[in-house]
């Protein structure tokens, strides 16, 4: 394979090669905490002068010593890449790429089919071009570009990733960013990253615990895995009108379940998918109105289970419990969450347009129209008092 020169310094040898590999440690150095992404995405003074050489070699076909092809079926890219710059990037590439410093003549092929060609474009700009080019414009891109960079332990990637989605999350795609992410947040470290992911997953339930009558009204709720499902009914915090909103959408959810396993769609088999799941919701907080025109018909309630918590709404508390039943929070009223949210601007505008704020706008307006008319009649005041 012929090559051309790029740079004096761009030689074959082996000490030419480590000298490169050090120029390109420049390249993934940006130190990405959360205080510091907003300063890393927008000054550009942190920028180098002249370019490195992952920014000069980016698409490049010179020197290039591995070919990704990534994607399936027809969606596949040719990206053209340079061990040298993707070994400094990651542990990963390093195991990837150990045989690179002993066949540079050779250029290797390498398959990745697990990746969207759009998302690893983006992990290669930044190990290539830096922070600045590796920013995500949607939470979909964040959250696969996240996994991805899982994937090749692009550990500042990752940083950014979490530190978008933070700042993008909402009450109309928390379902989606917990079920992806849930199974990447099993880890106990006590890194910066995993500091960043419990404050990501506390943002997330009190996301749900706000929005509970919203969020369990949704489609995606009957759609989510049986233990994310278990992790939001359970919550002493999910803030609804009535209980009958949670057994209603456990019971949405039973339904999609069972047409998942292929079972029919009777009551004794949408009760055989809830298994515990039946008994998180909090039946003797209901009214018996409630009660009788929902979960008493549902048919997924035994006729003991029925009798006895009805008698439970009657007052009558003798009636011991069936051993399902004991050990519940049957009759503990929710509270709402101790925690805030911080509101980024993309979600103060959905707060503002989310249905049960729509009632208090009247109200708001209103006041903020008394208090606009009291700030015009003391105007008013002092420039007659001046004129006197």
């Amino acid at each position: 394979m012929s090559r051309k020169k790029l740079l004096p310094e761009f030689q074959l040898g082996r000490s030419s090669h480590s000298n490169l590999q050090r120029q390109s440690s420049r390249v993934s150095t940006y130190s990405v905490t959360p205080s510091d992404l907003t300063r890393i995405q927008n000054d550009s003074s942190i920028l180098p002068s002249a370019p490195t050489p992952g920014q000069m070699l980016y698409n490049s076909e010179e020197h290039h010593d591995v070919i990704f092809m990534v994607g399936k079926g027809e969606n596949i890219w040719r990206f053209p890449c340079h061990s040298f710059i993707l070994y400094e990037a990651s542990p990963a590439f390093q195991s990837l790429l150990f045989w690179e410093v002993a066949n540079r003549d050779n250029v290797r092929t390498l398959t990745v089919e697990d990746v969207e060609p759009e998302v690893f474009e983006k992990l290669l700009r930044f190990v290539y071009c830096g922070a600045d080019e590796a920013s995500p414009t949607s939470v979909r891109m964040a959250l696969q570009l996240f996994a991805t960079s899982k994937k090749y332990n692009v550990q500042k990637l990752s940083t950014i990733c979490l530190c978008y989605l933070h700042n993008h999350v909402t009450e109309k795609n928390v379902l989606e960013v917990l079920t992806y992410l849930k199974p990447f947040f099993a880890n106990n470290s006590y890194d910066d990253e995993q500091n960043l992911q419990n404050e990501l997953f506390l943002k997330c339930f009190t996301l749900i615990d706000v929005y509970a009558e919203f969020v369990l009204s949704t489609s995606d709720f009957e759609n989510l895995d049986s233990k994310v499902v278990m992790d939001i009914v359970i919550r002493d915090t999910l803030q609804v009108k009535s209980e009958v909103t949670v057994f209603r959408a456990l019971n949405r959810w039973a339904c999609q379940e069972a047409k998942r396993q292929k079972r029919e769609l009777t009551s004794m088999n949408k009760r055989a998918t809830l298994g515990n799941l039946l008994y998180c919701c909090r039946y003797l907080v209901m009214s018996m109105q409630e009660f009788c025109g929902g979960p008493a018909t549902s048919g997924v309630l035994s006729d003991e289970e029925k009798n006895i918590l009805m008698a439970h709404l009657n007052g009558d508390a003798s009636i011991l419990l069936p051993e399902q039943l004991r050990d519940r929070k049957l009759a503990i009223k929710r509270r709402e969450s101790p925690f805030q949210i911080t509101n980024p601007p993309s979600l103060k505008s959905s707060i503002r347009n989310s249905p049960d704020s729509q009632s208090s706008c009247p109200v708001k307006n209103k006041k903020k129209c008394k208090k606009l008319l009291k700030g015009l009649e003391s105007i008013l005041i002092h420039v007659i008092q001046l004129l006197d």
